[in-house]
């Protein structure tokens, strides 16, 4: 997200000064669905801390990733899925444009990109 409010929706109420101090004040947590809709799935969430990992000014843009709220249980051999969502108390904008399609995540559950790996067995 950008370092400040370059530009926002109409009607946007940022909850802190930059893109970063909203995106905190808003966020309420991550929860992972693991192999979703099938009889292994598993469910994770865990609430946004102090451990909420945040990089600044990484060449002009601030960073937030939640990997740093939590562990995962270690699964079986085979194909998974896992689904991540990001849930905010409000919408949040990120301070690069106005689209709230394009810049703006929430209220409420966000999901990223879907992801799909294979677990091998250790050597």
């Amino acid at each position: 997200m950008n370092t400040f409010f370059q530009v926002v929706p109409l009607g946007f109420v940022p909850a802190g000064a930059t893109p970063v101090d909203d995106f905190k004040a808003k966020f309420i947590g991550v929860k992972y669905v693991v192999d979703p809709g099938t009889k292994q799935q598993k469910i994770y969430q865990f609430p946004s801390d102090d451990s909420l990992g945040v990089v600044l000014n990484a060449d002009g843009f601030d960073i937030v990733n939640p990997i740093t709220l939590g562990t995962l249980k270690p699964l079986s051999v085979g194909d998974h899925v896992v689904d991540s969502y990001l849930i905010f108390s409000a919408m949040h904008c990120d301070g690069l444009g106005d689209v709230v399609a394009d810049n703006c995540l929430g209220p409420g559950e966000v999901l990223f990109p879907t992801v799909e790996f294979t677990v091998l067995p250790g050597h």
